[in-house]
């Protein structure tokens, strides 16, 4: 779907039914990315697979992603895989870095300051959105964003009401506007896996999507046909 100024977009409505989605996945089938016309710009999602930092917090559950831990997580691999996400990312929008990145599975914001400051994104300026959630694990969503194509109007995140039977990931939630357009409004999800069977995650995943639901429902109420991006890989 193209909107104005050349933008070419992800929608994906209330339901998740119509989605406008083009794949360019690595072996892992991590990253995806909506199609761009020539004067556009690109939003791109990208599950980046448990990004820990090699150093103990002792807040959360970080053990096996440290050098002695079980992952062997040394300071070389981590630089390595700081420069692997940038060079894909980079790379996916044929060269031409998104305007917007969705990421999931970061364990802390310094990940991402080493993300933007350390590796060939340093040359594109992007800002960080990121809020520290409830995960035991200790592993968040952020989105990553240029400042000289959008402007950050708000951004917070929306715990997922579990009724206090666990602890999951928050909805990180964030607004922009850009040049000839209103409020375009963003939301990175990382819902419960599916590991255990539906049976034992089914109502996990539920109360995650009745939380992003009441949250998109606010804006249709609020706002005239807002423009809602909902960024998951929902797996």
């Amino acid at each position: 779907m193209k909107l104005k100024n050349g933008i070419s977009a992800l929608w994906i409505f209330i339901g998740f039914i119509h989605v406008s989605l083009a794949q360019e996945p690595t072996p892992n089938n991590e990253v995806f990315v909506n199609p761009i016309g020539d004067n556009g710009w690109r939003v791109m999602f990208y599950n980046v697979e448990n990004f820990f930092d090699t150093f103990d917090d002792p807040a959360i559950d970080d053990d096996e992603f440290k050098p002695v831990g079980d992952k062997h997580w040394t300071y070389y691999r981590y630089k390595e895989k700081l420069n692997n996400i940038a060079k894909t990312s980079i790379a996916v929008g044929g060269w031409e870095a998104p305007a917007i990145i969705g990421l999931c599975e970061i364990e802390n914001f310094q990940v991402l300051l080493d993300l933007t400051l350390d590796t060939p994104f340093k040359k594109f300026g992007y800002q960080i959105i990121h809020e520290n959630s409830q995960d035991l694990r200790g592993i968040d969503n952020a989105i990553l964003y240029l400042p000289d194509k959008l402007k950050k109007i708000d951004h917070h995140s929306i715990q997922v009401d579990t009724k206090e039977k666990f602890k999951t990931r928050d909805i990180l939630y964030a607004s922009f506007s850009f040049i000839e357009m209103d409020t375009i409004h963003f939301f990175v999800n990382h819902w419960p896996s599916r590991f255990g069977g539906k049976e034992f995650t089914e109502e996990k995943r539920l109360l995650a999507a009745k939380s992003l639901r009441t949250k998109v429902d606010s804006l249709l109420f609020i706002y005239s046909g807002p423009k809602i991006f909902i960024l998951e890989d929902f797996i």
